[in-house]
């Protein structure tokens, strides 16, 4: 072997409240980086001719820095990244008659559903006496289930309304950020090296991983999630990662 240049699958075994929760494939990894570290002990001379001159010199080991870098983003590895918890957002269909919202002239009336029908939109005065004309007295966002009062239709400041409108299901994920301190798992690399086409691994037994960086989601570039954090070496285990190159099936 001549070289190593690698492809591989992370997949990552996170621990949560002491309970692992099974290997999942962490998409579109772009870095998997540990970096040694030591400290290094000197002793000099002071002795004649002999000033600043090392006499004893040893090297003590440090925790391995570990980095990840994840460029395919999911809700799992958004939420881990953003060191909080991953839900399944949930809304089932349904509607509303005479929902009761208070005007904000100029601005949106959260309804508190999303995926709003356009069919049977009905915004009256509270006594059901008036009927309002869409794009005149007020717009929706169908999707988000904002209602906007306009500056110059005949709604006024903080008049009662009555709604009625239907929704759809909306799922998906929903990650709730800053609530977990830290991720903490098992990462397995499996790679290839591309150098002499053979199976390679990188086993890290147990890290502790942290946010490093923000997360611009409104950035011109294709967001990257990075963690950056510390490698432990398990009871039963004699090193917090193992790496195993030139493998041969037989």
């Amino acid at each position: 072997m001549s070289g190593v240049l690698a492809e591989g699958t992370l997949y990552v075994n996170q621990d949560i409240a002491g309970v692992p929760q099974g290997l999942e494939r962490w998409r579109g990894v772009a870095k998997l980086e540990i970096k040694p570290n030591s400290e290094l002990k000197e002793a000099t001379s002071k002795d004649k001719d002999e000033y600043g001159q090392i006499v004893a010199s040893v090297a003590i080991n440090k925790p391995a820095d570990l980095t990840v870098v994840i460029k395919e983003i999911t809700g799992r590895a958004l939420g881990m990244a953003l060191q909080g918890s991953v839900s399944v957002l949930a809304q089932g269909s349904g509607s509303a008659t005479d929902q009761l919202v208070t005007a904000k002239k100029g601005r949106f009336v959260e309804l508190g559903k999303r995926n709003v029908a356009t069919a049977g939109f009905v915004v009256t005065n509270s006594a059901a006496s008036v009927t309002y004309v869409l794009n005149t007295d007020y717009r929706v966002n169908y999707a988000m289930g904002f209602l906007e009062i306009l500056q110059a239709g005949a709604i006024t400041e903080g008049q009662e309304l009555k709604v009625d409108y239907a929704w759809g299901a909306v799922s998906g994920e929903k990650v709730l950020g800053a609530t977990v301190p830290q991720v903490k798992g098992k990462l397995v690399l499996d790679g290839k090296n591309l150098i002499d086409g053979k199976p390679m691994t990188v086993t890290i037994w147990e890290a502790t991983l942290t946010a490093d960086g923000p997360v611009d989601f409104m950035s011109d570039d294709l967001i990257e999630l990075s963690m950056k954090g510390r490698m432990t070496t398990p009871t039963g285990k004699t090193s917090p990662v193992e790496i195993e190159l030139g493998m041969v099936f037989s």
